[in-house]
């Protein structure tokens, strides 16, 4: 199985993970969760010098 199947980002939506209730196996969402809970932790805003510009 490849996750990057089952698992992806839409802009503006987010994750979307396909998971298989019947057999209790949600290990698709729980990698879409830690991806955002790691890309919301380490987000950072990038200052831009419109100077420099």
């Amino acid at each position: 199985m490849y996750l990057a199947e089952y698992i992806r980002y839409i802009p503006g939506v987010g994750f979307i993970a396909i998971i298989n209730s019947q057999k209790g196996d949600y290990s698709n969402l729980t990698i879409a969760y830690m991806l955002a809970r790691d890309i919301a932790l380490n987000a950072k805003e990038v200052e831009i010098n419109k100077d420099i510009l």
